[in-house]
């Protein structure tokens, strides 16, 4: 007698066997599987997060970021962007970029890429707000960054 097919069998009873299986009348009854079909709901929202490059949502390193990277910043002019916008108060990294209630730049910058102090920058970063800055602006603060920190 060969065994039928899990999807010939209605489920009739609970009078399972020590694995869920029930044998009654000579034919084995599988129990249901109410996640059946599951998997074909959830895999597009567990597949989404591996095509998104969810650390930077301005583009990532092929992106914006590149665009950036090809820039020649200045590092005066980069002083200047982060004294404009509020980064140099007490309540953020302070006026020399170490002194304020923020974490200090001399200990957080030197341990970032390149792409890593762009994201940080423009995306916003723990309780760091993002900074709208141009192109050429974010260049300019990493060249100042690179060149005190």
């Amino acid at each position: 007698m060969s065994v039928p097919r899990r999807s010939d069998m209605p489920y009739r009873g609970h009078d399972s066997g020590p694995i869920g299986v029930s044998i009654a009348n000579g034919r084995v009854r599988y129990p249901p599987r109410p996640m059946r079909g599951l998997h074909f709901i959830l895999t597009p929202f567990l597949l989404a997060p591996l095509a998104c490059d969810s650390d930077s949502r301005d583009g990532g390193a092929g992106g914006r970021n590149g665009d950036i990277l090809a820039l020649t910043g200045d590092a005066a002019a980069g002083e200047t962007v982060f004294n404009s916008n509020a980064c140099s108060s007490e309540s953020c990294h302070g006026a020399d970029g170490n002194s304020g209630s923020a974490p200090a730049l001399m200990t957080v910058v030197s341990g970032l890429s390149d792409d890593a102090a762009i994201d940080s920058v423009l995306d916003g970063k723990g309780g760091m707000p993002p900074q709208a800055l141009e192109d050429q602006q974010m260049a300019d603060v990493l060249a100042w960054m690179r060149a005190n920190f």
